[in-house]
């Protein structure tokens, strides 16, 4: 026999010898009778089913949290990374990324979206093929593709130099009426 075997029975001789114990009427040793024991045995078991019970109503509560619901067919959403963080802002923000490009506004609250879903674009075969991104162009993240767009990085440049340039002029005239 295995030693957790004979430990287990050994457990069971005890709990036997235990419970059938018979204390003599001069030492007043409690016995326990049959209906005391099926009760206190029905009270730890409900304790145990009531314990389940909990973390099963928790498990269920923090599922419900993380899916958008019945109407959305359970659409379960991921956890918001630092680069998901990043995709998100680069979104909001790109109407600055190009401007001869008009986007419309889609959302107006700073808030991150609670349900989100990242998923890869395939182009079909009826798109151009200069419309399509080739296997060297293609990136990770979105964020990793706007920083490899060569055009994109020049214009935010080209802008982030003027902005400078106006900031500098401001604080000479700032200097000069001093």
């Amino acid at each position: 026999m295995t030693k957790t075997s004979t430990n287990t029975l050994l457990l069971l001789r005890l709990y036997r010898e235990f419970f059938n114990f018979e204390g003599s009427k001069r030492s007043q040793a409690a016995t326990l009778r049959a209906d005391t024991r099926a009760a206190e045995e029905a009270k730890v078991l409900a304790a145990g089913q009531k314990a389940v019970a909990h973390s099963e109503r928790q498990r269920a509560e923090s599922q419900y949290k993380k899916s958008a619901g019945r109407r959305w067919f359970n659409f379960e959403s991921e956890e918001i990374t630092d680069d998901a963080r990043r995709d998100f802002a680069l979104l909001r923000m790109r109407n600055y990324l190009d401007p001869k490009k008009f986007y419309k506004s889609s959302d107006h609250s700073r808030a991150l979206p609670k349900h989100f879903q990242m998923g890869v674009v395939i182009e079909g075969a009826h798109e151009f093929h200069s419309a399509r991104l080739t296997k060297k162009q293609r990136r990770k993240t979105f964020t990793d593709e706007i920083m490899a767009d060569e055009a994109i990085v020049q214009y935010t440049h080209r802008v982030a130099g003027n902005i400078q340039k106006a900031r500098s002029n401001q604080s000479r005239k700032k200097r000069r009426r001093n």
